[in-house]
């Protein structure tokens, strides 16, 4: 009795089980972080931040320190000499003597600590490194919005595809499901003189036609399955997906020119050109390079005296042709800027032309759309009509 109640109440469980679950357009959009474009970019982010912690650093003050330790000892050599004396009475004595000198043995032991500075053209080099940091730390957070926005832009067409394609492989099964009994008609039907040859094997030709799509619908549709898939990290084998509803009425020529700035690649574009700018201002030192050092320290002398140094070093450092590099540096940073505002300008130019592509086609889909509008509502207006007919001659239908 329980395993009968058991497998009555697995099999009122399976269809629940297996109904596939409902996800909307909206749904997936919260999901596209999962984008692996999405996740480079934020690591690029992440990257060009810690180079902007690096060029701050690289600003201040740098603490340097030194420990020296010294062991010394004289070396010790014996030395043998003869030596002469000369008595009173005048009688020399001759003797040899061996001098053996003392060792001696100190330690020295000597710490420091100190500053370092950069000045001049090394610290305008450091400040442009930074200033440039910070312009690609923007320029990457622009890039983590425009790989969102391009993440969404595919994900609705994707989404937008899977649905279309999943209608027309249902009306494609659909059609084939009945071929057999439709080419039976077909034949009887031209067997009794109400079709023409050539018009049955044109509506053969049907067939084969929508088998060859059918194939094609199913490579369009795995094919957004898997961009979906790619772009949420989601397994979608068990969805329905719905209508994706897009507000296309509002659409004008002049909104998606006015919409130009808040697109995220030309953000990005402003923003590197923004950062040359930035950098062109600290070009051009007297000084190529320049460091001030100041360090102080304790000391322990050979004698065994305690003792402390204070020391203050400046470094100035000047190419031999001087006006040269500067004219050479300022024209580098210069082509920069140039170049940035030739990227921008190009970008902006792209982003108009595609405006106007994109509004021509819009335009003619709903064109298209309307026309099929009216072609179905024609359709289906003649066969309501000829539901209401009586056939003359019951036996063209079956003959």
């Amino acid at each position: 009795m329980k395993v009968s109640i058991f497998i009555c109440l697995v099999l009122f469980l399976i269809p629940y089980a297996c109904k596939a679950q409902t996800i909307t357009l909206e749904q997936l959009q919260q999901l596209i972080q999962k984008d692996p474009n999405i996740e480079i970019a934020q690591k690029e982010y992440n990257i060009a931040k810690s180079q902007v912690d690096i060029n701050e650093s690289a600003l201040s003050p740098t603490l340097f320190g030194s420990v020296t330790y010294t062991n010394y000892s004289n070396p010790v050599q014996t030395s043998t000499y003869n030596v002469s004396t000369t008595n009173q009475n005048g009688l020399t004595n001759n003797y040899s003597e061996t001098l053996t000198p003392q060792q001696q043995r100190y330690n020295n032991v000597s710490a420091n600590i100190g500053l370092s500075i950069p000045l001049f053209g090394s610290r305008q080099s450091l400040k442009r490194d930074l200033v440039i940091s910070k312009s690609i730390l923007n320029q990457n957070s622009a890039n983590i919005e425009l790989q969102k926005w391009q993440a969404i832009k595919s994900l609705i067409y994707a989404y937008s595809e899977y649905y279309v394609r999943s209608i027309q492989i249902d009306l494609a099964k659909g059609f084939l499901h009945d071929e057999s009994l439709v080419k039976d008609i077909l034949l009887k039907r031209q067997k009794a003189g109400l079709i023409l040859d050539s018009d049955r094997l044109e509506l053969n030709t049907e067939f084969s036609a929508v088998k060859r799509n059918e194939f094609v619908y199913l490579k369009q549709y795995q094919d957004a399955l898997n961009t979906l898939q790619l772009l949420t990290g989601k397994t979608l084998d068990n969805f329905q997906f719905v209508y994706p509803y897009l507000d296309t009425e509002s659409i004008t020529k002049q909104k998606l020119l006015e919409s130009m700035y808040k697109n995220p690649q030309i953000k990005l574009y402003t923003e590197k050109l923004e950062g040359y700018k930035k950098a062109l201002s600290e070009v051009g030192s007297i000084f190529s390079s320049g460091s001030l050092s100041v360090q102080t320290g304790i000391q322990n002398s050979f004698q065994g005296k305690m003792g402390w140094n204070v020391s203050a070093t400046l470094n100035v450092g000047m190419p031999l042709f001087e006006k040269k590099w500067r004219d050479a540096t300022y024209s580098k940073a210069f082509l920069e800027m140039q170049k940035a505002e030739l990227e921008l300008e190009n970008q902006k130019k792209a982003y108009k032309n595609a405006c106007d592509s994109y509004y021509l086609w819009l335009k003619s889909r709903k064109e298209n759309l309307d026309f099929a509008v009216e072609r179905f509502n024609a359709a289906f207006a003649s066969y309501n009509t000829a539901k209401l007919r009586k056939p003359i001659n019951p036996g063209d239908y079956c003959n």
